[in-house]
């Protein structure tokens, strides 16, 4: 009887040994197919197996199968995450319910430095208790960094769309200030003169009246243009195409500069009122530098749209410039900071006495498009 109970000991010592290498096996293919750590934790023996590529890829051992202690990987927690985590998972166990954990953490290398890991594990519970505990490790570390880099160019290019927004908005001040300054206070302070040299001069103030009505009548021309040009098109009413139509109409009544506007392949029904006034404000912008620093006769305004993105063009035979030179111009900065609003691509091409080119792709992106 006791050789036969020896036997039956042996051979379920040996069924369990043999079926604790089947279950490392698995473990250990697992591991081979992944660059994570395995791990397999006996919370009652606070002790645990991991296992992996990982091991030596992300933590620098030189070996793929480590043995250890619960202490060690609490020890390895990044001081400012060891509170967090350990909470965390204390009160999963305390609750006796939850199977499934999950956690970010910063877990130190056998170098000393920390990595990034996404951890998650599975519980098994025996009357209520947690017994073990079977997961893996996965190093997030480049995927944060890079998000992190991302983050930080996102919020850089913010500030700069931001600051260009500021310095636009500087600069037109100072061009209102500008032509109230040059053309209607001048226009305004002759009137004064004239309708002064009338109350004095009584034989001849029909005629000075006259004159001084006809500086006002300016003056109030001069401010009716600049309001036009300030106050935001009726896009919605209008449209787009007809609105560009309407600037360039105005444009060529007080200014020898003959504008061709292209749309026929253009489509702007779906398109966000938003968007379309940038679109509007970017082609007023380029105008405005061609009739202020190109000295040219002729300008071409192209718009079409395909199903990915949206292109427009402006060029001139006028002068052209050194575009080394004058890329950082306020009005092109105006205009960058404009197509960055709607991720566009901006491309200025021109030479002394080559006229210029600008070109703006748009992605027909969520942010263009009209939300329905």
């Amino acid at each position: 009887v006791m050789i036969k109970k020896s036997i039956q000991y042996c051979l379920a010592i040996k069924r369990k040994d043999q079926h604790m290498r089947e279950i490392v096996e698995r473990f250990e293919l697992l591991a081979k197919a992944t660059n994570d750590i395995v791990w397999d934790w006996e919370l009652t023996k606070r002790r645990s197996l991991w296992m992996g590529n990982g091991l030596e890829s992300s933590l620098g051992y030189n070996q793929r199968t480590k043995k250890v202690d619960a202490d060690f990987w609490e020890k390895g927690l990044h001081p400012e995450d060891i509170g967090r985590v350990t909470s965390k998972l204390n009160l999963i166990f305390a609750d006796g319910r939850i199977n499934k954990w999950e956690d970010e953490y910063r877990f130190r290398t056998q170098g000393g430095d920390y990595r990034i890991f996404y951890d998650r594990g599975y519980i098994i519970y025996e009357n209520g208790k947690p017994v073990r505990m079977i997961g893996t490790m996965e190093d997030i570390t480049t995927r944060v960094l890079l998000e992190r880099k991302l983050e930080q160019e996102t919020l850089l290019k913010q500030k700069q769309i931001a600051e260009a927004v500021v310095t636009a908005q500087e600069k037109e001040r100072t061009e209102i200030g500008k032509e109230l300054h040059d053309n209607v206070n001048q226009l305004l302070s002759a009137s004064k003169l004239y309708i002064d040299a009338a109350a004095n001069d009584i034989s001849n103030n029909a005629l000075l009246l006259s004159q001084a009505s006809g500086y006002i009548k300016n003056a109030i021309e001069e401010i009716r243009t600049l309001s036009k040009v300030l106050h935001a098109p009726l896009i919605n009413e209008l449209g787009l195409c007809e609105s560009i139509n309407n600037l360039t109409d105005d444009i060529m009544v007080v200014n020898e500069l003959r504008i061709n506007f292209s749309h026929d392949n253009f489509s702007e029904e779906h398109l966000n009122e938003n968007f379309k006034l940038t679109i509007y404000r970017i082609i007023q912008e380029q105008l405005t530098n061609i009739l202020k620093h190109s000295k040219a006769t002729e300008a071409n305004i192209l718009l079409s749209t395909n199903e990915n993105d949206i292109y427009l063009e402006v060029n001139d035979n006028g002068i052209g410039f050194d575009t080394a030179k004058k890329r950082q111009g306020i009005g092109l900065s105006n205009i960058q900071s404009r197509v960055s609003m709607y991720e566009g691509v901006l491309e200025v091409y021109s030479g002394p006495e080559k006229g210029s080119k600008v070109s703006v792709r748009f992605p027909l992106s969520e942010t263009a498009l009209a939300i329905n």
